[in-house]
């Protein structure tokens, strides 16, 4: 499974670009107003990524975007795959709003495939929503022209940010039996604890395309490492202008090297790899913006993992993976990083 790691734009050029890119409407159009970041030139130097734009409803938590707007970003990056808008908790106004974006944008020539994101108050709710949406597509024939990605958000009342977790499981196996292919679904977003205990089995298992996910980043930014445990975050959370020490761009990295590592064996394991280390170690070492006074060395990075370093060289040796039980966080700006447990 590919994994969308977000970051915020002024960091973009930080960060390798992957397989699969979740680029944000509203990072689009602030570069085209002249706000000085690299974002639209930055996609579109990175030819070998398969490119999606979204509307970031959750993430940069604000009102929805209309139509217009979508597309004016649309035409500025000329994304591989277009996300259509969703209303949470209301299927028949999501079934509006995506049917008028499509109708949009259906003939771009450089349009591979747009996102239908189901949702609904209920199960009920979200299955009839996923039912008319097919019938509509079929009918019409969009897809004689255009793929159809189904994208999974965890469903919510109407009006309502507090999600229903764990349903996205169940809806993976609903979308199998009509006969969806794994490789046409994509998750947005992760909360880590049901990601790893109920989600990533699943998605593992049906060959789940792609999920897009900020955490990895957000938790490195605030000195935490990945886990089953991990608190939830969204961009949103961090406010004003972001600097990341290079202890933070270390663990940002680390994360998503584990997530990664997850999402390839499908197991959240409580362990790093010797090979998620030294990947994380080349891509830090590798990066043209940090000094190079800044760069960790290798003792340091284990201290970040909790790992101890007596054991590193003998289970570097044997191939063997570490324990990452440990995390660090940082308590204030100008007070190091304590280890906690969690």
């Amino acid at each position: 499974m590919d994994i969308a790691h977000i970051v915020p734009p002024r960091l973009v050029e930080q960060f390798e670009p992957g397989r699969i890119a979740m680029i944000y409407v509203d990072w689009v159009l602030d570069h085209d107003r002249g706000t000085g970041y690299h974002y639209v030139d930055y996609w579109k130097e990175a030819e070998s990524t398969y490119k999606i734009l979204d509307h970031s409803l959750f993430e940069l938590m604000r009102f929805p975007l209309d139509t217009d707007t979508i597309v004016m970003a649309a035409d500025v990056i000329e994304p591989d795959e277009v996300v259509l808008p969703d209303r949470p908790g209301r299927g028949s106004d999501t079934l509006g709003c995506s049917k008028s974006l499509l109708l949009a944008l259906h003939e771009r020539e450089w349009l591979k495939a747009v996102m239908f994101v189901p949702q609904g108050s209920s199960w009920e709710d979200w299955t009839r929503c996923y039912q008319s949406w097919t019938e509509f597509w079929i009918k019409e024939g969009f897809g004689r022209q255009l793929d159809l990605t189904i994208g999974l958000a965890a469903t919510r009342k109407s009006g309502s940010l507090r999600p229903d977790q764990g349903l996205r499981g169940r809806q993976v196996t609903y979308l199998l039996r009509k006969g969806v292919s794994g490789s046409s679904i994509h998750l947005l977003g992760m909360h880590p604890w049901w990601f790893a205990n109920y989600e990533l089995p699943v998605a593992w298992a049906a060959g789940v395309r792609s999920m897009d996910t900020s955490l990895p980043y957000v938790l490195g930014s605030q000195g935490k490492l990945l886990a089953r445990t991990a608190p939830q975050g969204f961009l949103h959370f961090l406010v004003g202008d972001i600097t990341l020490l290079s202890r933070e761009l270390a663990l940002a990295l680390l994360n998503m090297k584990l997530l990664e590592y997850w999402c390839d064996t499908g197991a959240a394991r409580t362990e790093i790899p010797v090979s998620v280390l030294e990947e994380t170690i080349r891509l830090v070492a590798n990066d043209p913006i940090a000094r190079h006074e800044d760069f960790l060395p290798l003792a340091q990075y284990l201290d970040l993992a909790g790992l101890p370093r007596g054991e590193y060289a003998a289970n570097y040796r044997a191939g063997r993976l570490h324990s990452v039980r440990p995390i660090w966080q940082r308590s204030s700006p100008d007070e190091g990083y304590r280890k906690v447990t969690i």
